[in-house]
């Protein structure tokens, strides 16, 4: 499959608002696109290469990819970055300069591959050290010296983080839904097999070659992360109850960072924050805490990272959680900020995904699944029927 295909329909996305032409036009690329290209194709779409969890960073700066735009298109660095000003776009920029050169060049036949482009940005992000970014900056001059304007505009908003698209996965769950899954009937699946798995290849490679039974057959797995549910507000006490069938558990807000802690079974313990950024080298402390306490030999589970003085027994303010979010002086970080993990969930224990429990049992298999310390405590929280005690608990 050629790489302007997909550069196309970049164009025509950026051309329409509505969300219903928006999912036609997504359906009409995933319907050209071959079964076996469709998990790559669909992580173009959402302007990545790969599961976003995977922590793939293409580690591209403008600057770098200015000067792949200038040794493509023949000129300087200056001229590149003058006409990024006057567009305010590298991606247009590049695209006007490819087209300027000689009709041979400007006019050429599109030849890159979906596969060749996924594979060079690969080899982009896998550079590293010695003469890493002249390596960098080497790849994409060649992609962009064979690549079309059209192609060259995308392939820089790729690179940059720029994609700009109009389109987010639920619009292009309604468009496999649409081409591979007979109809929106069928979106609902798709979007709970995102939700345990964020992962829209995994999906899409799943319906095409199992159907939508094999979609909901789907489960929560360690090392997938799971999309966290976020809170709804509500404006009184009665109106909660009455919305959650008259009974429910109030448990403290934990002012910290909020992690999803993975253990594979090779004992392998990562921490993913709610945006699936994997932080487990920033706090290796939590990492021990759970190594020590957590029970079941494979897990997911949920809580909130919390600076905390266990001598004390006292929560920390929230800025001070945050300078734990650092790439380098982590032994002094965790001298000078420790921080507590207060579970609240556990949606994955030992092969059994807890997912659709009740949150009582689910509460119930976490505490069996924990040996508290000091810093590895379970939330706060109390099992309440009547306004008026929910009322006091807040």
């Amino acid at each position: 499959m050629r790489y302007v295909i997909v550069a196309e329909a970049y164009r025509d996305l950026e051309q329409v608002s509505s969300r219903l032409a928006l999912t036609e036009r997504l359906a009409a690329l995933l319907a050209q696109t071959p079964d076996g290209l469709l998990p790559t194709v669909c992580y173009l779409c959402q302007g990545l290469i790969a599961p976003e969890f995977a922590g793939v960073d293409l580690g591209m700066a403008e600057k770098l990819a200015i000067r792949a735009v200038a040794t493509a298109a023949g000129t300087d660095a200056a001229q590149v970055t003058a006409l990024v000003r006057e567009t305010g776009d590298l991606g247009q920029a590049a695209e006007r300069l490819l087209g300027q050169l000689v009709p041979e060049a400007g006019g050429r036949a599109a030849s890159l591959g979906v596969t060749e482009v996924v594979h060079t940005l690969r080899e982009i992000a896998a550079a590293e050290g010695a003469g890493s970014q002249g390596r960098k900056l080497g790849l994409l001059a060649g992609l962009l010296t064979r690549a079309t304007p059209l192609e060259a505009r995308y392939l820089l908003r790729l690179v940059t983080r720029n994609l700009r698209l109009g389109i987010g996965t639920p619009t292009i769950l309604d468009a496999l839904a649409q081409v591979h899954a007979g109809g929106k009937a069928a979106r609902p699946v798709l979007e709970r097999g995102y939700n345990i798995c964020c992962d829209l290849g995994k999906v899409a490679a799943t319906l095409v070659s199992g159907g939508l039974a094999a979609v909901e057959q789907l489960r929560v797995a360690p090392g997938n992360p799971v999309r966290v549910m976020l809170a709804q507000r509500l404006a009184d006490a009665g109106e909660i109850l009455a919305r959650l069938g008259g009974q429910c558990a109030a448990e403290y807000k934990y002012d910290g960072v909020r992690v999803q802690a993975h253990r594979t079974a090779d004992g392998t313990i990562e921490l993913f924050t709610r945006r699936l950024e994997e932080i487990s080298d920033q706090f290796p402390d939590v990492v021990e805490l759970l190594a020590a306490g957590l029970g079941p030999r494979e897990a997911i589970l949920e809580g909130e990272v919390v600076a905390y003085d266990a001598a004390a027994g006292e929560l920390r303010p929230f800025g001070e959680v945050m300078l734990r979010r650092r790439k380098h002086g982590i032994d002094q970080a965790i001298q000078d900020v420790p921080v507590g993990l207060f579970c609240f969930e556990l949606l994955y224990a030992d092969g059994e995904d807890l997912t659709m429990l009740p949150y009582p049992r689910r509460r119930a298999a976490l505490e069996a699944a924990l040996t508290l310390s000091p810093r590895l405590r379970l939330t706060t929280a109390a099992e309440v029927a009547d306004p008026a005690a929910l009322d006091a608990i807040f």
